[in-house]
């Protein structure tokens, strides 16, 4: 299921209403070489061998920059570097349940059945990051659990987490040697990296001097005034049963009902 030649297949788990896996095949593109100032660039890499390394230097990556600045774009590009992976997207709001025991089956099911480990993905995680409070103890709580602990160990998970806060404000037990694998800065362009960004999309030498720093959305729109429009994406989609344990469906039956 995972050498399908026309895109990346990625597992996404849906855990607000239904126990149903949809699995999405992509087209997903490269965006390392040119859409990232160099130092964002070798951090994006290490980020990405740790990824597919069994024994990885730390289970949490943390992805941080500005509105614009192209973190979304970043995790298409990292999640087809590593095509072995299943990668489950989770809102922020739901990240406490998963420290949760009836949970653990879950996350053994996915190590169990992948040659690779699963990816949790949480975009806009910044409730989740920064500082202990009584609003997201539990969710930081289950974020050390599975970033540095037997679970992490026995699911083989590894997180990837987007923010915009700033890395001052992120607690300091998720940011410790040995639980943070990478911890990426994605700052705006700066003009000539810009430029070097539009002329790949547009495949030509453009007029374009920003004077200041651009973000990556920006890019874009400028590229669009160009004529550029994204590529087709194929997607193909199936629906599976997904094996959620009774004591599950008890004690979360609102989020959880059982498919046909």
């Amino acid at each position: 299921m995972h050498n399908k030649t026309h895109g990346l297949v990625v597992t996404v788990f849906f855990f607000n209403d239904t126990a149903t896996t949809e699995i999405y095949t992509l087209s997903l593109h490269d965006a390392l070489p040119i859409y990232y100032n160099k130092k964002s660039q070798e951090e994006i890499i290490t980020l990405v061998d740790d990824l597919k390394d069994p024994f990885p230097r730390g289970r949490l990556s943390i992805i941080e920059g500005p509105p614009g600045t192209g973190k979304t774009f970043l995790l298409r590009s990292i999640i087809s570097k590593v095509p072995k992976a299943d990668v489950v997207f989770i809102p922020p709001h739901l990240v406490p349940l998963l420290g949760d025991p009836p949970f653990v089956p879950i996350l053994t099911s996915l190590s169990e059945e992948s040659n690779g480990p699963t990816v949790l993905i949480c975009e806009d995680a910044d409730s989740i990051l920064v500082t202990r409070n009584d609003n997201n103890m539990e969710a930081i709580s289950s974020l050390l659990n599975l970033t540095s602990g037997i679970l992490g160990d026995l699911t083989d998970v590894r997180v990837i987490a987007t923010t915009n806060a700033e890395s001052t404000e992120f607690d300091s037990a998720l940011t410790r040697p040995g639980r943070l694998s990478s911890h990426i800065r994605i700052d705006p362009l700066f003009p000539d990296e810009a430029r070097t960004a539009l002329e790949a999309l547009l495949g030509k030498r453009v007029d374009f001097n920003p004077k200041e720093q651009t973000s990556l959305a920006s890019v874009y729109r400028e590229a669009r005034k160009h004529g550029w429009r994204p590529p087709s994406v194929e997607r193909e989609e199936d629906n599976i049963e997904i094996e959620v344990p009774d004591i599950v469906l008890r004690t979360y039956g609102n989020f959880y009902e059982k498919t046909s």
